[in-house]
Protein backbone atom coordinates (compact mmCIF):
# COMPACT_ATOMS: atom_id res chain seq x y z
CA UNK A 1 0.00 0.00 0.00
CA UNK A 2 1.20 3.50 -0.77
CA UNK A 3 2.21 5.95 1.92
CA UNK A 4 0.16 9.12 2.18
CA UNK A 5 1.41 12.34 3.76
CA UNK A 6 -0.66 14.16 6.36
CA UNK A 7 -0.45 17.71 5.01
CA UNK A 8 -1.73 19.39 8.19
CA UNK A 9 0.87 17.66 10.39
CA UNK A 10 3.70 18.56 8.00
CA UNK A 11 2.66 22.21 7.85
CA UNK A 12 2.37 22.32 11.66
CA UNK A 13 5.88 20.84 12.06
CA UNK A 14 7.33 23.30 9.56
CA UNK A 15 5.66 26.24 11.34
CA UNK A 16 6.76 25.10 14.82
CA UNK A 17 10.29 24.01 14.03
CA UNK A 18 12.83 25.83 11.93
CA UNK A 19 14.92 22.68 11.51
CA UNK A 20 12.03 20.71 9.95
CA UNK A 21 12.72 21.98 6.47
CA UNK A 22 12.45 20.73 2.94
CA UNK A 23 16.11 19.69 3.03
CA UNK A 24 15.52 17.66 6.22
CA UNK A 25 12.55 15.90 4.58
CA UNK A 26 14.61 15.09 1.48
CA UNK A 27 17.51 13.80 3.58
CA UNK A 28 15.28 11.64 5.79
CA UNK A 29 11.80 10.96 4.33
CA UNK A 30 10.88 8.84 7.38
CA UNK A 31 10.40 12.03 9.45
CA UNK A 32 7.40 13.04 7.32
CA UNK A 33 4.21 12.12 9.19
CA UNK A 34 1.98 9.72 7.30
CA UNK A 35 -1.79 9.91 7.15
CA UNK A 36 -4.06 7.13 8.35
CA UNK A 37 -6.02 6.22 5.22
CA UNK A 38 -7.64 3.17 3.77
CA UNK A 39 -8.14 2.16 0.18
CA UNK A 40 -11.65 2.80 -1.10
CA UNK A 41 -12.92 -0.44 -2.69
CA UNK A 42 -16.00 -0.45 -4.89
CA UNK A 43 -18.15 -3.42 -5.80
CA UNK A 44 -21.63 -4.45 -6.85
CA UNK A 45 -24.11 -7.03 -5.72
CA UNK A 46 -24.36 -9.86 -8.25
CA UNK A 47 -26.62 -12.88 -8.38
CA UNK A 48 -25.13 -16.00 -6.85
CA UNK A 49 -24.91 -18.36 -9.85
CA UNK A 50 -25.19 -22.06 -9.13
CA UNK A 51 -26.95 -21.57 -5.83
CA UNK A 52 -29.98 -23.62 -4.84
CA UNK A 53 -31.53 -20.32 -3.86
CA UNK A 54 -31.57 -18.04 -6.92
CA UNK A 55 -31.33 -14.31 -6.39
CA UNK A 56 -29.07 -14.39 -3.33
CA UNK A 57 -26.28 -11.82 -3.51
CA UNK A 58 -22.55 -12.27 -4.01
CA UNK A 59 -19.99 -9.47 -3.70
CA UNK A 60 -18.24 -8.68 -7.01
CA UNK A 61 -15.03 -7.81 -5.13
CA UNK A 62 -14.46 -10.74 -2.73
CA UNK A 63 -16.86 -13.23 -4.37
CA UNK A 64 -18.34 -14.05 -0.97
CA UNK A 65 -21.90 -15.29 -1.12
CA UNK A 66 -24.49 -14.61 1.53
CA UNK A 67 -27.53 -16.63 2.55
CA UNK A 68 -29.58 -13.52 3.25
CA UNK A 69 -30.52 -10.58 1.06
CA UNK A 70 -27.95 -7.79 1.41
CA UNK A 71 -28.92 -5.75 -1.64
CA UNK A 72 -30.36 -3.06 0.62
CA UNK A 73 -26.94 -2.54 2.27
CA UNK A 74 -24.34 -0.07 0.96
CA UNK A 75 -21.30 -2.23 1.78
CA UNK A 76 -20.11 -5.85 1.84
CA UNK A 77 -19.84 -7.18 5.41
CA UNK A 78 -16.94 -9.45 4.40
CA UNK A 79 -14.51 -7.10 2.60
CA UNK A 80 -16.06 -3.67 3.21
CA UNK A 81 -16.50 -2.86 -0.49
CA UNK A 82 -18.68 0.19 -1.13
CA UNK A 83 -21.75 -0.91 -3.11
CA UNK A 84 -23.11 2.55 -3.88
CA UNK A 85 -21.43 2.79 -7.28
CA UNK A 86 -18.32 4.66 -8.37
Amino acid sequence: MSDYIDREKVLKLVAESGKFSLMAMIADPEIIPSADVRENIHGTWEEWKGSRYPGLPICSNCKMGFSFNLKKYNFCPNCGADMRGE
